[in-house]
């Protein structure tokens, strides 16, 4: 079970390794707990990467073949896994991005393949990814996917029938190839447009070179607003009190490496302000020094708060799942969402609609004895 002490003990693992050339220590929350936790956030191959630095070296073949479920072997087997898939999707991104930029069309590379373009990570392999995402310049995503259609990729069918994924296409990929493509047509969803938008982007980025060529990529301010934004806002970490820690983890290697030394400090923060979402802003801050001893120079006001009440939910989880749900109840039963799934329209089919979905899920909870189910 996730608790402050076992989120504790992973982010020290991270920072120190936690570990010799002797072995492994025992954490105090128990390995299984800390494994669980890392694997939720994509951390699995971090702890990895701080392992090694720490001395620790993989089992021999016939000793892990022995013991599959030992932390080493797991940690390892994930490290191994990420390694092979990261180089694929880098050639993927270079891949990409060249037959793009051969066909006069503006795109940029964001998060994870900005990260590898840029060398954010001492070691590409420690950034668990399992896709590649491109923005493409307004008005010119139809012309993209075509190219990219001619590279050889393919809808892999997954669906979206929330509607949630309205600022990119469904996700692509090459038979053979590991991991996706996302095409973007804006870098978050579009109720989060005012925060950062694809014109804003494009306008301040910058050129970085990346093999035989150069590309553009965003802004270190821009990244730093995508990567919070994107935990803390279009992820709902902040409203749903949950810890990014992956999103965490990685600012506080960009301040490491030096990508966060021409931030615009004061830019960073207006964004946030200007959406009223400083204290998703103040809570990242907060929480990435407690955790990563690691500063920003932005607003900590409400951000303590913030974090406390995160901890609290951390070790209550079934009240804190009890808290979310609540929150998600009117974006959950919202008109257009009604529409879409129930095909309601009127007043009393709203109505109707809302009373038959709230019973269909109650029934489900009671089918599966388990009070972890949240409106669908």
């Amino acid at each position: 079970m996730t608790s402050k002490a076992t989120t504790s003990q992973l982010v020290t693992l991270l920072q120190s390794s936690g570990a010799s050339a002797h072995g492994l220590a025992d954490p105090p929350a128990g390995w299984p707990a800390v494994l669980d936790l890392a694997a939720d956030h994509g951390l699995l191959p971090a702890l990895w990467a701080a392992m090694v630095r720490g001395g620790v070296q993989p089992l021999p073949p016939s000793l892990q073949e022995r013991a599959p479920s030992a932390p080493i072997s797991i940690l390892h087997e994930a490290y191994t896994a990420n390694a092979e898939r990261v180089a694929d999707l880098r050639d993927q991104g270079d891949l990409v991005l060249g037959a793009l930029s051969d066909a006069g069309l503006p795109a940029l590379p964001l998060k994870g393949l900005h990260g590898l373009l840029d060398q954010w990570w001492a070691e590409p392999a420690q950034r668990f990814m399992v896709d590649i995402d491109v923005l493409v310049a307004s008005g010119h995503l139809d012309e993209a996917m075509a190219i990219v259609d001619g590279l050889g990729y393919r809808d892999l069918g997954t669906e979206d029938p929330e509607g949630t994924a309205d600022h990119q296409m469904p996700a692509l990929g090459i038979p053979g190839r590991l991991g996706s493509l996302e095409m973007h047509s804006a870098p978050l969803v579009l109720r989060r447009a005012g925060l950062l938008s694809s014109a804003d982007l494009f306008a301040d980025a910058v050129t970085v070179p990346a093999g035989d060529r150069e590309v553009q990529v965003p802004s270190a301010t821009h990244a730093l607003v995508l990567a919070i934004g994107h935990a803390q806002l279009q992820d709902d970490g902040a409203r749903f009190l949950r810890l990014p820690l992956r999103a965490l983890h990685d600012v506080a290697t960009m301040v490491g490496r030096g990508v966060t030394d021409d931030v615009d400090w004061a830019e960073v923060t207006a964004r946030f302000e200007r959406e009223h979402e400083l204290t998703a802003l103040a809570g990242f801050a907060v929480a990435l020094d407690e955790l990563f001893a690691t500063e920003l120079p932005v607003p900590r006001r409400r951000g303590h708060q913030w974090l406390r009440a995160t901890w609290w939910a951390t070790d209550h989880p079934a009240a804190a799942q009890r808290y979310r749900e609540t929150l998600a109840l009117p974006r959950a039963l919202a008109a257009p969402r009604m529409a879409r799934l129930h095909d309601a329209h009127t007043p009393l089919e709203l109505t109707v609609a809302r009373i038959c979905h709230l019973a269909r899920g109650l029934r489900r909870r009671l089918r599966s004895g388990r009070a972890d189910t949240g409106p669908s």
